[in-house]
Order: structure tokens, then sequence, then C-alpha cells
């Protein structure tokens, strides 16, 4: 038997914190919860799929203002393990982050 992977799509407005924090939270909900995807004494990585410096309207990279939103929801939820990370094929992760504009809400 096939295992289907669960997939949730939801509209969002705009890349305004409080809507993104609010869709996020949403769309965990349908997946089950937050804690039964991950426990709170676990590490978790996000990936930004930082391929390259790009604008955030080319839709290259994922956008900055999700990434941060989503750090913040974690945090909040009592999430303290949080680290970014990516392989890219330009630069440092690091350098790509800042030149893409999130430098300052990962550091």
């Amino acid at each position: 038997m096939e295992k289907r992977s669960k997939v949730v799509l939801l509209p969002c407005k705009a890349y305004e914190e409080e809507e993104l924090k609010r869709q996020l939270k949403r769309g965990l909900e349908l997946l089950g919860g937050l804690s039964s995807i991950v426990k709170k004494n676990e590490t978790i990585l996000l990936k930004p799929n930082l391929l390259k410096k790009s604008e955030t309207e080319k839709a290259v990279i994922t956008h900055p203002a999700v990434m941060g939103a989503f750090a913040l929801l974690l945090k909040e939820e009592g999430y303290r393990q949080i680290k970014v990370g990516d392989s890219c094929g330009t630069s440092t992760a690091r350098k790509v982050m800042e030149l893409c504009g999130m430098g300052p809400d990962f550091k």
C-alpha cells in the first residue's frame, strides 16, 4: 500500500506577519497540530530553498516574511531549538540569506 503525504494549501492575502502566522497555524492544525509533527525538545531545521540571491517577487526562494513568521510561531508555541540551513549553489547559506533579506530575522 502506497503511503500518501498530506499537503495543505491556504490562501494568504498579504505577507503580513499576523496573517502569515494565522494561516501557518491553521495549516498545521489541518495536519494534526504541530505537536503531532515535532516535540518541543527536538531540533527543528527550517530549509528556505536558498538557490541563489533573488528578489522575493520572483518566488525563487521561500519568502523571507514566511520564514520569519514561521520561526516566530514556533517560538510562541514553545519551541526553542530552531535552526535555519540550506545548501546553496552560489555561496554560503548565511550570505544568500542576507542578500535575500533573511539575515536580520535569523541571527
